[in-house]
């Protein structure tokens, strides 16, 4: 079973924007899903075509299993409980229809620090 594979724990976090006074806004994270178990995977280069015609650019994907939850892009990130050393990607996609359909994939684009 594909969840045999999910050997990662990641916290979901959420973004709160407020203005900044000067027309810009200031983002704050915040945990917003702890331990959600699944599988990290860089992208192919067959992926990375399929969702640069969605203007997505991904760095890896990672598969959950379906959720009931509200996870969109541009308001959320993931960041790794275990393993990755504090690195921090942002969700610049969710597949929630993928081919397979026994599963949710996170599009991930990796914050250059």
């Amino acid at each position: 079973m594909i969840q045999d594979m999910f050997n990662l724990y990641v916290t979901i976090e959420e973004v709160t924007r407020t203005p900044d006074g000067q027309g810009g806004q200031a983002e704050s994270w915040a945990e917003y899903i702890t331990d959600l178990h699944g599988r990290m995977r860089k992208t192919t280069a067959r992926e990375r075509e399929e969702y640069m015609k969605l203007e997505v650019a991904a760095d890896f994907l990672f598969d959950i299993l379906p959720q009931e939850l509200d996870i969109t892009e541009n308001n959320h990130r993931l960041t790794f409980n275990d393993g990755f050393n504090d690195r921090i990607f942002d969700i610049v996609h969710v597949d929630k229809w993928n081919f397979a359909g026994h599963h949710w994939i996170l599009a991930l684009f990796e914050q250059k620090v």
